[in-house]
């Protein structure tokens, strides 16, 4: 991993051009610009052109846990993006437009094996999907092996995300959303599914959907010690006062 990142830095060392110039920045846990001396959670690598960002900006994490690369033009997000995490062992790709993830982002391991996939419409995530293999492998959470969520966390979840569809208050459509989804290892949702098609409206469902996937503490199932994807059932109800 460091031969990795120190082939990458010379890369772009190599490629910079006389017009820019290149800085590195040092950042602790909230991401407040520290001293070099200073303790710290990573560094940026930064190529300036006239004073903006243009380019790619590496940002390596202390120990090298982690490698991300994030593109600028003229000072604006756009472009690839690279994660590298030695945390989860997982590598994320994807595209950037107009500073926002567009299109379908890919998530695999370290060998480039696929984990599951993202799909974003404007910096909106619509959809996550693992492999066919990771929901063949699924187990079914029951009483006896518990896989679910933190009630409290999932209740301040819906307070601060939940919106009623304003086509829902206008028609005054109401009633009980079910999704089956999986819990991925990492305790993200993925391969949502809404199973009471037809008994309630689909804007309802719809905003359903966008509450589960924003949520990412969901609890797998653990077996021997390790996080399996786990099937989950879910319920969202919507009413009108």
């Amino acid at each position: 991993m460091r031969t990795l990142i120190a082939l990458l830095l010379i890369s772009l060392f190599a490629s910079v051009s006389y017009s820019q110039s290149i800085d590195t920045l040092y950042f602790d846990n909230n991401g407040t610009e520290v001293k070099k001396t200073d303790p710290f959670l990573y560094y940026e690598v930064r190529p300036q052109k006239r004073g903006k960002l243009d380019g790619t900006v590496y940002r390596v994490y202390k120990n090298s846990l982690a490698l991300e690369t994030i593109n600028y033009k003229k000072g604006k997000l756009e472009g690839e993006y690279y994660l590298k995490q030695l945390a989860d062992s997982t590598i994320t790709k994807g595209m950037i437009t107009k500073g926002l993830r567009e299109g379908e982002w890919t998530i695999t391991d370290l060998y480039g094996n696929p984990y599951y996939t993202e799909n974003y419409t404007e910096g909106v995530l619509k959809d996550r999907s693992a492999t066919e293999e990771i929901v063949a492998k699924a187990v079914e959470s029951d009483s006896t092996l518990n896989s679910s969520y933190n009630a409290e966390s999932w209740n301040q979840h819906l307070v601060a995300n939940l919106r009623y569809p304003r086509e829902g208050t206008r028609y005054g459509y109401e009633g009980e959303v079910w999704h089956d989804f999986i819990i991925l290892k990492n305790g993200k949702p993925s391969n949502l599914e809404w199973t009471n098609n037809g008994e309630v409206h689909e804007v309802l469902a719809a905003e359903a959907k966008r509450v589960i996937l924003l949520y990412n503490d969901y609890q797998p199932i653990y077996k021997n010690g390790a996080p399996v994807a786990t099937k989950k059932k879910i319920r969202i109800v919507f009413r009108l006062k």
